[in-house]
């Protein structure tokens, strides 16, 4: 496998929970093993060599918030082999020297470009809203886990699901008590893009009664009247998951000084 995606995640997350069907497993272990040839592969064919039958694939397809077998195939066509990480995962001929001054200019950076003033409403809000739901996809969700361990920590419960149809269920039954924090660096979770008509997160976004933020570094987003705050994150070596833990510990210590644990 040349390159870690979205698709693979979804996969990984999927059968590595323990209440799925011995069924599921199945189909899902034979596509992980065989990413790279699947995509040719037909629903008949793909049955054949999972040793399980075409409906068992349809339901699977299903199962990890696809509305059929060609859409998935569709989305490993596109996005199977597309580049989704920062810039140490795709240099493997790094020095650790050139590594080092990247992760000391990226930090810099961030303390240098970030706009604190957007701190104070969305430390209001985490201590305001009954409901919090926090999202991101790969790297960004390790960094959403990060902040939703520690903020519960500090007293404050956040719900933070893997599965993409989990939390497409979390904001499809927002209402206007809930607060919804999505890490998105590109900004595609909330956008038009391929992932948004897979997992209809974007119909679901623009309906919400939710007050939705997106920590990125796509200023774009400032324009899309669906999304209430932008929290912009800047970004110089693409070593992104270093801006956005200090973003997370900026929030924790801002935090601090309105709620002590």
């Amino acid at each position: 496998i040349d390159d870690m995606n979205l698709v693979l995640m979804t996969l990984l997350d999927y059968i590595n929970d323990p209440h799925i069907s011995v069924v599921d497993r199945c189909i899902g272990e034979y596509i992980v093993k065989n990413i790279n040839q699947v995509s040719l592969y037909s629903i008949n064919q793909l049955a054949k060599s999972a040793s399980v039958s075409i409906s068992q694939v349809s339901r699977f397809i299903k199962h990890i918030g696809f509305q059929s077998f060609s859409d998935f195939k569709e989305s490993l066509n596109v996005h199977g082999h597309s580049q989704r990480h920062s810039l140490l995962q795709r240099d493997n001929q790094m020095e650790v020297s050139t590594y080092q001054k990247y992760v000391q200019e990226e930090i810099q950076y961030f303390f240098e470009h970030f706009s604190f003033d957007m701190l104070d409403e969305f430390i209001y809000d985490l201590l305001s809203f009954s409901k919090i739901g926090m999202f991101g996809i790969l790297n960004s969700e390790n960094m959403v886990k990060n902040l939703h361990y520690d903020l519960a920590m500090k007293g404050i419960m956040t719900y933070s699901f893997s599965h993409f149809i989990d939390q497409l269920s979390f904001i499809e039954n927002a209402d206007d008590q809930t607060l919804i924090v999505i890490y998105s660096i590109s900004g595609e979770y909330v956008t038009d893009n391929c992932y948004s008509r897979y997992y209809q997160t974007l119909t679901a976004l623009k309906k919400s009664r939710a007050k939705i933020y997106v920590v990125t570094n796509n200023k774009k987003l400032s324009h899309f009247s669906y999304l209430d705050r932008i929290i912009h994150i800047p970004i110089k070596n693409q070593l992104y998951h270093y801006s956005l833990q200090c973003f997370n510990d900026v929030v924790l210590l801002e935090l601090q000084k309105h709620r002590l644990p």
